[in-house]
């Protein structure tokens, strides 16, 4: 639980597929971090990629707060689908690495958003 001020996760992290993580203030994640099927987070602080961190996000992980993508987003466990609840924003040194591995839509990286906004650059 984050429950303060802005708090930095500095190092290769891995958040378990059992875990439920509640953020009541930013969480800055910074190295490289990947979030299990399963692992979820809750709350009213924002998940922040910093530049230069990698995030890989594995099938059915869901983010229930708003996500900021600073550095490299990789959805998905070799074509998979992962769920953003609010709001996603992604800055200028953003990138969204999805996987294209055929035609078929099941053959894609998928990030369903079901927040009331996306915002930056994304291609």
């Amino acid at each position: 639980t984050v429950d303060t001020a802005t708090s930095y996760l500095v190092s290769d992290t891995e958040f378990p597929d059992t875990g439920t993580n509640t953020l009541a203030a930013d969480l800055e994640l910074r190295g490289s971090v990947v979030i299990r099927e399963g692992a979820t987070f809750f709350g009213s602080g924002d998940l922040v990629v910093t530049a230069g961190t990698s995030l890989v996000m594995e099938d059915g992980a869901e983010i229930h707060v708003d996500l900021v993508n600073e550095g490299d987003l990789l959805p998905g466990s070799s074509a998979g689908t992962v769920r953003l609840q609010e709001n996603y924003a992604q800055t200028d040194t953003g990138l969204l690495r999805q996987e294209v591995g055929g035609w078929e839509a099941a053959a894609i990286d998928r990030v369903l958003i079901t927040g009331a906004r996306i915002s930056g650059l994304i291609f």
